[in-house]
C-alpha cells in the first residue's frame, strides 16, 4: 500500500498449499464376521471402528450413518448394531481443507 505522500509499506507475502486430495476412510469390524455364499453375517455382539487418514491438511471429522438414520460425527467408540436384518453403514471423512 502507498499513502497520500508516497510512503510505501514493505511487500507482504502469503504462502499456502492447495489441498485437493480427499482423506481416505476405512471401516473395520472389531470381531470376525461370518461369510456364507458371498453374504456377510454379523451378530449383535459385533462392533465396527472407522479410521481416516489425510497426508496433507489432516482429518477434520468422520461422519457416518446407518441405513436411513441421521448423519452423525464418529467420535471413536465402536459402532454396534443390535437390530436384526440387513444394514448398511455409510461413512466418509472430511479434511481440514473441506475435501470429502
Amino acid at each position: 500500500a502507498v499513502d497520500k505522500v508516497g510512503n510505501r509499506e514493505n511487500a507482504q507475502v502469503l504462502n499456502f498449499v492447495v489441498d485437493n486430495t480427499p482423506p481416505v476412510a476405512n471401516l473395520k469390524p472389531v470381531e470376525a464376521l461370518y461369510t456364507e455364499k458371498s453374504t456377510v453375517y454379523a451378530s449383535t455382539k459385533n462392533t465396527y471402528i472407522i479410521t481416516a487418514e489425510d497426508a496433507a491438511s489432516g482429518v477434520k471429522e468422520i461422519v457416518y450413518y446407518i441405513d436411513n438414520d441421521p448423519k452423525q460425527k464418529y467420535t471413536g467408540p465402536p459402532i454396534k448394531i443390535e437390530k436384526s436384518g440387513f444394514h448398511v453403514i455409510n461413512y466418509y471423512a472430511i479434511d481440514n481443507a473441506g475435501n470429502q
